[in-house]
């Protein structure tokens, strides 16, 4: 009994300190994906130095007194963050443009370990509108209690590593249709474009 009673005290002083500690929202530098030689872009590739960051949108900021959540401002951050580490990031307006749309971030309520499972919308367009790239990419995320005592803490992990996991997943699917159909990411050369004959005015 008194075994029994010191393990019910142990785990209400646990979910009281769960609770009682503030949420934060998710860190952008936790979100930016890990690049290698297969997700970099080489010179020669057409997505090399090309992508611009429109629209980021679907994010929630978050309440100190409640859950942690991620904002549109950090992922669009880790977006460009991980883009600049690819080789990928356009500094001028003339290349490809980006928009990401946080679908859903699907988040547990209760439990010693929290899966997160981000759902994101991306469309990758060229400067005339016509569309290279959309898909929606869903990605899993577990953190455990060996990754933060508190709840509240490890929710937050788990939601920085969806979002990682799945700007990693986009930037991969990006290079894989790149290399399968390079002409759909070609950005028309205005500026070498003939200039239009115009009719001499009578």
């Amino acid at each position: 009994m008194r075994r029994s009673f010191f393990a019910r005290l142990t785990f209400a002083l646990v979910a009281s300190l769960s609770l009682a500690a503030c949420a934060a929202g998710a860190r952008s530098t936790s979100m930016v994906a890990p690049i290698d030689a297969s997700t970099k872009a080489a010179s020669d590739s057409v997505l090399f130095q090309s992508i611009k960051v429109n629209s980021v949108s679907g994010g929630e900021e978050t309440n100190p007194m409640w859950t942690s959540e991620v904002s549109s401002g950090a992922f669009r951050e880790a977006l460009i963050s991980s883009l600049r580490s690819s080789d990928m990031l356009d500094q001028s307006d003339g290349g490809l443009s980006l928009n990401a749309h946080i679908r859903d971030l699907k988040q547990p309520l209760v439990g010693f370990s929290f899966t997160v499972t981000a759902v994101v919308d991306y469309n990758v367009s060229t400067p005339d509108g016509q569309r290279a790239f959309s898909e929606v990419i869903r990605t899993p995320f577990t953190a455990g209690v060996s990754d933060a005592f508190l709840g509240v803490e490890r929710l937050r992990i788990a939601n920085e590593g969806a979002i990682k996991e799945n700007i990693k997943a986009f930037i991969a699917r990006l290079s894989n249709a790149a290399d399968a159909d390079p002409e759909k990411f070609v950005v028309p050369d205005v500026e070498n474009e003939p200039a239009s004959q115009m009719e001499p005015v009578s």
